[in-house]
């Protein structure tokens, strides 16, 4: 995957050899009010290779600061060229967070991308489910 990061200590990395996911760092200091969410840069430009998506998610840490992807899971296609940005939003009731640059709160995955082909129907195959909602399967 090619980036461009004009700051060395940006750039994102695997902090171990079985590491799934590059830690991604804030690119200035922030200031999340209490149930508010803030965008952030990262620094971060990348080429995703075609056949992959990136995907942002938190670190595990960051759930014990109340910080949270404002749209939950961020996805980037391979064609993007822009800077990786983080809309985080914090979910304190009461405290604002303060995050400083190079604050590793992020991470990126890369994965492998499989598109299906959609047919338009005017049935489905029946499940044991059916139509169950959330909490169907118990």
């Amino acid at each position: 995957m090619r980036i461009i990061c004009k700051d060395e200590k940006l750039i994102p990395k695997y902090e171990s050899a079985d590491a799934a996911c590059m830690d991604l760092k804030l690119a200035q200091d922030v200031v999340i009010p209490p149930r508010k969410s803030v965008k952030v840069g990262t620094g971060v430009f990348v080429e995703i290779p075609k056949g992959f998506y990136g995907e942002v998610v938190p670190r595990s840490s960051t759930g014990d600061k109340m910080l949270a992807l404002a749209n939950t899971v961020g996805y980037i296609d391979s064609d993007y060229r822009g800077e990786i940005i983080l809309n985080i939003f914090n979910r304190d009731h009461h405290h604002s967070f303060l995050g400083y640059k190079y604050d590793r709160l992020f991470q990126l995955a890369v994965k492998p991308v499989i598109q299906v082909d959609l047919e338009v129907c005017d049935s489905l195959d029946v499940t044991s489910r059916g139509e169950g909602r959330y909490g169907s399967t118990g």
